[in-house]
């Protein structure tokens, strides 16, 4: 099964070097990972021509300049450029653990359409989890709209099959909290859920 990883980025060439890392040492092989540039200044796209030469599973796009500036419209971007069976949009600070890919497809059942991990704040000054997210609740629609429960972005893992059902993935007319929104829209359509309940995700701390 193939699974794509969709970054959107933006002067992000200091960090996205430790994302695509913890991607290559994935112990689950077959994925594709397109990295939808927004219009960075720095040298992300030197940093990404050096990947790309490392291994051809990487991909480097340029948002279309017919498209809105921000990482919503790279994020659906990317999803049209993708081939896989199973879609993880994640963010070009984080940091995958290398375990994260398999453990998530194993998680996958039959009917399951979403299958969600765990991650921790993670100061990597400091070498520090500050805290852990919850994902779980009897309650999940009330609860995530409250902020007891939150998946953000990178800790679900798609179905390409569900996805292609909705009317819209990411709103590009919100300014803010898109992937809170985009997480709820997807389940207010009820999407069979399973859960990998441990870290498998580091979600940087930093001051930007």
């Amino acid at each position: 099964m193939l699974i794509s990883i969709i970054i959107p980025t933006y002067n992000r060439a200091h960090l996205i070097s430790e994302t695509l890392d913890s991607i290559l040492a994935q112990t689950y092989l077959n994925w594709e990972c397109i990295v939808v540039d927004d219009g960075s200044t720095d040298t992300t796209a030197d940093v990404m021509r050096e990947y790309i030469k490392k291994n051809s599973r990487f991909q480097y796009h340029q948002r279309p300049d017919n498209k809105k500036k921000g990482p919503k419209s790279c994020r659906n971007f990317g999803f049209e450029l993708s081939k896989g069976e199973c879609i993880n949009w994640v963010v070009s600070d984080d940091v995958m653990l290398p375990y994260l890919l398999e453990k998530q497809v194993l998680s996958f059942a039959k009917n399951v359409e979403m299958s969600v991990c765990k991650l921790s704040y993670f100061d990597f000054k400091k070498k520090i989890s500050i805290r852990e997210n919850i994902i779980f609740s009897n309650n999940l629609i009330a609860d995530y709209l409250i902020g007891n429960v939150t998946f953000y972005i990178s800790g679900p893992l798609w179905k390409r099959s569900f996805l292609e059902k909705q009317n819209q993935l990411f709103d590009e007319s919100l300014t803010n909290l898109d992937d809170w929104d985009f997480n709820l829209q997807m389940l207010y359509q009820k999407p069979n859920i399973t859960y990998v309940n441990e870290v498998l995700i580091l979600y940087r701390i930093h001051g930007n």
